[in-house]
């Protein structure tokens, strides 16, 4: 899955950020006295975060995000796409 550009509202600010799934990195807005957030807006929809970190090399933050059930990305690996892997021959 590539990644692609979304806009993040965060206090009346509009951030271009990175999402892959559920993983989204923008640019540290967080300063010395704010919390770290606990719901983001990525384009127009609100999403609960899992968790962040700061990647101090680059001043990054990288944010899991908890994606809304049927998501592509939500479902897990194994799980039946209703079509047979047997071979009929």
């Amino acid at each position: 899955m590539a990644w692609k550009n979304v806009v993040v509202k965060e206090g009346g600010k509009e951030i271009i950020a990175a999402m892959q799934g559920d993983n989204l990195e923008l640019p540290n807005f967080l300063g010395k006295d704010k919390d770290e957030p606990t719901t983001l807006v990525v384009d127009g929809k609100s999403y609960k975060v899992v968790s962040v970190s700061l990647d101090t090399r680059d001043d990054i933050l990288k944010l899991k995000l908890e994606l809304p059930m049927g998501s592509p990305t939500t479902k897990s690996q194994g799980e039946s796409n209703g079509k047979s892997n047997e071979s009929t021959g």
